[in-house]
């Protein structure tokens, strides 16, 4: 059953199994507040958000739906919050940057992240998280491509934003914040540069990114980025010891502690043969020489000799550091 009220750059949030929309566009900021029950396939109207706007932040927090930032002629740093249970808002600390622009949010360990957005003149990659418990705001570390009108979505403790929109136009980039390190991470790119997404859906694990636009024309691309279990690591240096950990993640992205760490040698290279493989050095003696083909000084080479070109006897061997 169609939503009530039409409008655009609303936002939305889940509690309870029910659909929360909330705030929009239609010929003015909006600040109506529609619930809709999927079980009954109905809509009911519940009691506005204090403040109209459109292409804000929103993220739930036990049961709580907090709308913050977005625009309704002024940028707004206004953080309000909505409990269904009694269907009243509260109004809570702002959020210390006013911006506008859809920004990403994503909710991680009870607290609430508000990454990019535009702040009336451009593109922003500020990142801030609200502790709902504690009332306060603290600044984290900056995206690294400022944008607004991402898609974003939390897989396994991180949050990812994917497109949207910056000061090159569409973008192509998919970055990850990890709140416990208070870092972030380059990922694969999509697949197109898409902007105005705001919004995607995390299904097992994995982000889908639908819509928005290239070069200002809506299209209907879907894209699926799977954050994957493990990374193959490329470009490690033969004979040498790495050290690591690991961590599993369920197909609903919820992640385990990590392991103890563990380390293990990565295999010598093969050496590459020399220009001149082998020279005699007298009656019984002779030199061999090789190239060491990336292994590290220290590698430990055995050259052996033998009377049949299969090895099966081995007339002597010898143990050098060196490659000769």
């Amino acid at each position: 059953i169609a939503m009530p009220t039409a409008r655009n750059a609303l936002s939305v949030g889940v509690i309870g199994g029910k659909l929360y929309a909330v705030g929009g566009y239609s010929s003015g900021p909006l600040g109506t507040n529609e619930v809709y029950d999927p079980a009954a396939n109905t809509w009911a109207t519940k009691t506005a958000m204090p403040t109209a706007r459109s292409s804000f932040a929103c993220g739930v927090v036990n049961d709580r739906l907090y709308a913050i930032g977005g625009g309704n002629g002024s940028l707004l740093n206004k953080n309000e919050e909505y409990n269904p249970a009694t269907d009243t808002w509260a109004t809570k600390a702002v959020i210390p940057t006013p911006r506008d622009g859809s920004p990403s949010a994503g909710v991680i360990n009870g607290k609430l992240y508000v990454v990019g957005g535009g702040n009336g003149s451009g593109y922003v990659a500020t990142n801030e998280e609200y502790d709902p418990t504690a009332n306060t705001w603290a600044s984290k570390t900056s995206m690294p491509t400022a944008r607004y009108s991402a898609a974003s979505g939390v897989i396994g403790g991180k949050l990812h934003v994917a497109g949207g929109t910056g000061s090159g136009g569409d973008i192509i980039k998919n970055e990850s914040y990890d709140p416990a390190l208070n870092t972030w991470t380059t990922n694969t790119n999509m697949p197109a540069a898409r902007g105005t997404l705001q919004l995607a859906g995390v299904i097992n694990g994995r982000l889908y990114v639908v819509g928005g636009t290239i070069g200002g024309v809506p299209v209907a691309a879907n894209a699926e980025y799977d954050p994957g279990v493990a990374t193959p690591f490329t470009g490690l240096t033969p004979n040498t010891q790495y050290t690591f950990k690991a961590k599993a993640r369920d197909s609903a992205g919820v992640e385990t502690a990590e392991s103890l760490t563990f380390s293990t040698y990565t295999l010598a290279a093969p050496p590459l043969a020399a220009g001149t493989v082998y020279s005699g050095v007298g009656t019984y003696a002779l030199t061999l020489n090789w190239l060491p083909n990336s292994n590290p000084a220290g590698t430990v080479y055995r050259a052996q000799l033998s009377l049949t070109s299969a090895f099966m006897a081995i007339a002597a061997s010898s143990d050098t550091v060196n490659v000769s």
